[in-house]
């Protein structure tokens, strides 16, 4: 993989050359880039090290770009693992309403609005529902920065003490870890992990009829939805 290094490499390898071949000289190039000649010196002897803003001085004294230093092999490899990387990737409708506390359960699809999720998570896109997410105060430190999730719509009943899963409360649909009572959920939230006495209690089926639980979380990005 190539880096600023190598590429620093290869331009004072070729400020180095057309010294030695006398198309420069170090004075000249010094006076041309702005870096003093012994600065310079000590850089191609590699006693000192080369600055960023000094590494754009020398590109353009030579009037050259970072490409000039990144060989057509280097460009067809990138190209061709940058197509592998795309391959890894699936797009799903993004759900238009964003899912948190206030904002009911997001029904709508959005056609055009499609977002990358990685391959593995599930090959039969119908079973997902990718959803953005406002802001909860209560999970705070689970959701952090994440402003997307993606929902295995299959998964409505609890399976483990460590999942997050989307919640319907009636007025609104969360993401919450769930304890399974013997009619009703209670959802645990970031405030009160500890303390089943603070607990909110939910009916397992709503007043539609539909599970409380929508589904199990299985991946959340902090990145924003397009």
């Amino acid at each position: 993989m190539m880096n600023f290094s190598e590429i620093q490499t290869r331009l004072l390898l070729r400020i180095g050359r057309l010294i030695r071949n006398g198309e420069l000289t170090e004075r000249g190039f010094a006076r041309s880039s702005g870096i003093s000649q012994p600065h310079i010196h000590k850089v191609l002897k590699g006693t000192r090290n080369l600055s960023t803003a000094g590494f754009d001085l020398l590109l353009k004294s030579l009037g050259c770009s970072l490409l000039d230093f990144v060989h057509e092999d280097e460009m067809a490899l990138h190209r061709a693992w940058d197509l592998r990387r795309q391959a890894r990737c699936i797009e799903v409708p993004l759900r238009t309403t964003a899912l948190g506390p206030g904002q009911p359960w997001p029904a709508d699809r959005s056609r055009s609005d499609l977002y990358p999720i990685p391959c593995s998570l599930r090959p039969d896109t119908a079973r997902l529902a990718i959803v953005r997410l406002n802001p909860d105060p209560n999970m705070r430190e689970t959701l952090r920065l994440c402003r997307v999730a993606v929902i295995d719509l299959t998964s409505q009943v609890t399976q483990d003490a460590t999942s997050l899963y989307a919640v319907d409360r009636g007025e609104d649909v969360v993401l919450r870890r769930v304890r399974r009572g013997s009619n009703r959920l209670y959802l645990i939230s970031d405030q009160n992990p500890d303390c089943p006495l603070l607990w909110e209690a939910v009916p397992k089926i709503d007043s539609r009829g539909n599970p409380a639980i929508r589904g199990r979380v299985i991946w959340l990005n902090e990145l924003e939805p397009p």
